[in-house]
């Protein structure tokens, strides 16, 4: 009787630039002769990819990896491997203290995954340790282009990696190394790849997408990405997240009116908006246009959707910082908003900072920021009721199958509200349709179909 094959599970901790590594790591598998699990429980194989941004992050990733290892305590021939950003991160630190994590994989080592599957299991007793630098150079390309982990509907394209700037609160560029870009023709690659499965959404994403290209020293930047993508041609959205406040911003807002694929949306982490702060977050580069972002964006793309995200408790931040931030996010009503508290980084200008305002503090701080925001999106979809959009289906809605979830331009995958419209049932999946929106819940929209 033939063996059956293999079998590797994944689970993805943090943001989709860690999706879009197992997605690496799966084409691999599946190149090599590995299938994948339809979950973690039924696998041979558990693959953890971990998060270590902050410390909360890093707390999900321990508890995630204690239930894999219970798991593992049921069925004692699972094997579990623990990659990303927390093993980059304490690399033999963290391997040491966990003899039940059968193998540690590095951010520059993702193409040994099969190598290391095969290893552990055929040997039960061999632990794996394939961490092979302290600083990640590489950027990675899919194995197999037009495989998704987001579903059917949409994809997420890496087109760089690691980080350049150095703000002092942010880990990053010590665990995933300095900015380097993919080329412009591997990205319209895998972009191809990606719509002739079906695709109808791609997101461009890295940890600084504004500052694609300017490692390549060949002219390449975003702007010139997004018209190579925009000419594969055809019926899909394109959309980037991840966008630094810099001078290159107003360039890529007009290549985005030029687009008929681009979605109008900046996704841009302000972090704060009082000078000092920023300053000493060692972002004073971006003061200038954190203040005339919101105008500007709206004045060439009138009807654009805006994100960003805030970190609150910033060594040194006072009352009067916060006074500053709520007023500019009051006076820029940004439709979208999320915020997070600091977290002191080892291996950070802020871990030795000092003068940390006090947690309890902080997190009524941001209440209120968050309460703030609450009104101003609701005034915002408030003002949608009775308009007409093009939205794209996603899936149904586990709660009332007669329903379906959608996404506007204005609502980017994973991290915004979403649409949930009636009268759908003649569309296939995905697939754009027309609606109007006929009421809002709290942060979602409620649509019908339109039929014509």
């Amino acid at each position: 009787m033939m063996k059956e094959k293999i079998t590797v599970g994944f689970i993805n901790l943090g943001c989709a630039k860690n999706l879009v590594d197992s997605e690496v790591m799966a084409g691999q598998l599946i190149q090599d002769g590995y299938a994948l699990a339809a979950s973690p429980d039924t696998a041979d194989v558990v693959v953890v990819n971990t998060c270590s941004f902050i410390r909360d992050a890093r707390e999900e990733s321990f508890e995630v990896i204690a239930e894999v290892i219970e798991l593992k305590s049921e069925f004692p021939d699972k094997k579990l491997i623990v990659t990303g950003c927390l093993t980059q991160r304490y690399q033999k630190d963290f391997a040491d203290v966990n003899p039940d994590i059968d193998a540690f994989i590095g951010l520059d080592d993702l193409p040994m995954i099969s190598k290391i599957v095969a290893e552990i299991t055929s040997d039960t007793n061999k632990q794996i340790y394939e961490i092979s630098t302290e600083n990640p150079t590489k950027v990675f390309e899919p194995t197999l282009p037009g495989l998704s982990f987001s579903g059917n509907s949409f994809s997420y394209i890496k087109i760089a990696e690691g980080c350049t700037h150095r703000c002092a609160f942010c880990a990053i560029p010590n665990i995933r190394g300095k900015h380097r870009s993919r080329t412009i023709d591997s990205i319209v690659g895998e972009a191809e790849a990606i719509l002739e499965n079906g695709i109808k959404e791609i997101n461009l994403i890295s940890q600084d997408t504004t500052f694609y290209g300017n490692d390549l020293k060949d002219g390449s930047d975003l702007p010139k990405l997004m018209r190579a993508i925009s000419n594969i041609g055809g019926d899909f959205k394109l959309r980037v997240l991840y966008c630094y406040p810099d001078k290159q911003l107003e360039e890529i807002l007009e290549t985005m009116g030029e687009l008929p694929q681009a979605c109008h949306y900046l996704d841009i982490p302000i972090q704060h908006s009082h000078p000092e702060i920023l300053e000493a977050m060692d972002r004073k580069q971006t003061i200038e246009f954190v203040e005339k972002i919101p105008e500007m964006a709206r004045k060439i793309l009138p009807d654009i959707t805006l994100r960003t995200t805030c970190l609150l408790g910033f060594p040194g931040e006072r009352k009067e910082h916060i006074d500053h931030l709520m007023d500019y996010i009051e006076k820029s009503r940004f439709d979208h908003m999320g915020s997070f508290i600091f977290s002191a980084e080892e291996g950070t200008p802020a871990y030795d900072m000092g003068n940390v305002p006090s947690v309890k503090e902080t997190l009524k701080y941001q209440e209120q920021l968050m309460q703030l925001q609450m009104q101003i999106v609701a005034e915002k979809l408030e003002s949608k009721i009775g308009q007409k959009d093009r939205v794209l289906l996603v899936g149904r809605s586990i709660e009332e199958p007669d329903v379906w979830i959608a996404r506007s331009d204005g609502q980017a995958p994973d991290v915004d509200s979403c649409t949930y419209v009636v009268g759908a049932e003649h569309i296939k999946l995905p697939d754009f349709i027309e609606v109007e929106y006929t009421d809002i819940a709290e942060y979602d929209l409620v649509a019908k179909a339109r039929v014509e």
